[in-house]
């Protein structure tokens, strides 16, 4: 499609319904396509965003959590602009002839023209199943939160966590930045399951948290909030790192990344090292998709969190 004033989202089913005939014409008889759909998926980006890393993240997630993907691009241009195109992401099995394909919509949306954008959309979703929104663009996600059951945003470039909550109050949420904790939240209850450790944690009254930069991120704040010791320390350093001490002072465990991805771990004056994988767009949402429900520890967590951000000084 041409770049216009507005889309017929009629004419986005027929090409979608054209999609698959061609598929089946052009793959091997015998073999097939296996048309695969669990949700819709709407991306809200900016056109400044990577369109390859996009397309590369929505591509990969496909294989796990297979969907009707919705791109929305959102153009910082006051004209009245919306284009879109249909296509299909496809892949093979390993050790299977078949491909499993999944539809994708692309669509270019102005600022001005956001507002139609829901009239477009609904038509589009795919009935009776789930549909998600993931938000990287602020702009579309005021336009298109209504129409999703879940919306996940990402506040690790920001300390807004107060419009997190807000958020909550509206839509079910999923912050990535929350999910970006899950090794470090992980290792700390492994290492509170061996029984003589655990028998100290009601001694290991503060949280020491080392945090790079002028502020800590919103994964500290979660972190604190999610420990919830009786007192935080913050500290600026060189690397991120989480301690957890008696009221004295005295360092319990310590968990520290080192560079890359490095940690390393000190319970009492026994050190390990770990790694934990630089966590990518996709490995966030996998997660974060996988979870079906609402994520009752992060509901917990968010507002004391908040709390923590908000007194910072």
């Amino acid at each position: 499609m041409s770049s216009e004033s507005t889309i017929d989202p009629e004419k986005i089913r027929k090409e979608l319904s054209d999609l698959w005939v061609n598929l089946a014409k052009e793959k091997d008889a015998d073999a097939g396509v296996l048309r695969a759909c669990s949700m819709t998926l709407i991306a809200a980006v900016d056109e400044a965003d990577d369109p390859a890393q996009i397309g590369e993240t929505i591509a990969m997630l496909m294989r796990e959590h297979p969907s009707r993907a919705i791109v929305v691009r959102v153009r910082d241009s006051s004209e009245f602009c919306l284009s879109a195109q249909v296509l299909a992401q496809c892949w093979m099995p390993f050790g299977d002839r078949r491909q499993i394909c999944c539809e994708e919509v692309e669509i270019t949306s102005s600022i001005p023209s956001l507002a139609d954008l829901p009239a477009v959309l609904l038509p589009l979703l795919v009935a009776d199943l789930p549909v998600v929104l993931w938000a990287r663009s602020q702009a579309g996600m005021k336009v298109l939160a209504g129409i999703a059951g879940k919306v996940i945003l990402d506040s690790g470039s920001s300390t807004n966590l107060a419009g997190v909550v807000e958020a909550t109050k509206k839509h079910r949420v999923g912050d990535l930045a929350w999910v970006r904790l899950t090794r470090w939240r992980e290792l700390i209850a492994q290492i509170f399951e061996n029984k003589s450790y655990l028998s100290e944690l009601n001694g290991l009254t503060r949280a020491r948290i080392t945090y790079t930069g002028d502020r800590p991120k919103t994964s500290a704040f979660y972190l604190a909030a999610w420990l919830e010791r009786s007192e935080t320390i913050w500290e600026r350093g060189e690397e991120d790192a989480v301690a957890l001490e008696t009221a004295s002072g005295e360092v319990h465990t310590r968990i520290r990344r080192t560079g890359g991805e490095g940690v390393e771990v000190t319970i009492h004056e026994q050190v390990t090292n770990t790694v934990f994988a630089n966590a990518t767009d996709y490995t966030l949402l996998r997660e974060e998709l996988s979870i079906a429900g609402p994520d009752a520890v992060f509901e917990a967590v968010l507002p004391r969190a908040a709390a923590l951000a908000e007194n910072f000084a």
